[in-house]
């Protein structure tokens, strides 16, 4: 009926908790929202929010622990949540913070490996969960979503080989441009001007790009100072985002 067999038996897996989930349906139109999800046809959108399972979410609570066995991906509904990863030395190193309506959790039920990272919520929010077998089935059977999965797989890839690059060649002051660059396209630029909202965490900035908290809380004065970036209310404004990329 839907064009997928789903795998109407499984329970959504809340990873070192007893917390049961309960299914619910997730409204079509909050799917289509969702980069994987929009371009599936209506019947394929119906049986996925027939087969999702949707809880609350609290700030510090672990979504995925890094090394699970688990294979649930998870759609991120209300709130924002951080993909980490510890090092050997005991450092946790933040590889993304996921905003409301992305996907992650995607790669266990891809490969069938163990999580390769640590997914935490930040706030208060609401996620749905889908089961790895049914996510499997519609790779195998709708085209357009395992075309979109092969896009974001190699922006991440690309993605990854720009911050070696970076790493390797630039000082903090670049990193953290190229950083906020990153962000405030991601959020939309008009007319040569962004405004990435809410405004990153100096941590989680110094996480990403390798660095101190110490260390880019002088780059982000250093740069506000110029009129590179504007903190206003709970938001970093970019007046100019092509003068931003000539401060990498």
């Amino acid at each position: 009926m839907f064009g997928i067999e789903l795998d109407r038996s499984a329970v959504g897996y809340h990873s070192g908790s007893s917390v049961k989930i309960e299914q619910a349906t997730v409204p079509v139109e909050t799917l289509c929202e969702f980069e994987l999800f929009k371009e599936l046809p209506a019947a394929t959108l119906k049986g996925i929010a027939c087969s999702l399972h949707l809880r609350e979410i609290k700030a510090g609570e672990v979504l995925i622990y890094q090394a699970d066995e688990t294979a649930t991906v998870y759609l991120l509904l209300e709130g924002r949540a951080a993909s980490t990863v510890l090092a050997v030395n005991g450092r946790q190193i933040l590889l993304r913070e996921i905003e409301a309506g992305e996907v992650f959790g995607e790669f266990a039920p891809i490969d069938g490996n163990l999580r390769s990272s640590e997914v935490i919520a930040l706030k208060h929010g609401s996620i749905a969960t889908l089961s790895g077998n049914d996510f499997r089935n519609l790779m195998m059977t709708e085209p357009v979503l395992a075309e979109c999965l092969l896009r974001r797989l190699v922006a991440k890839l690309r993605q990854l080989s720009d911050r070696v690059v970076e790493l390797g060649a630039l000082d903090v002051r670049a990193r953290l441009s190229s950083e906020l660059l990153r962000r405030v396209r991601a959020t939309g630029v008009v007319e040569n001007r962004g405004r990435i909202d809410p405004c990153p965490r100096q941590q989680a900035l110094a996480d990403q790009i390798g660095t101190s908290r110490e260390q880019v809380s002088r780059s982000m004065t250093e740069l506000a100072h110029r009129g590179v970036v504007i903190k206003k209310d709970k938001a970093l404004i970019i007046p100019d985002v092509a003068r931003l990329s000539y401060c990498k």
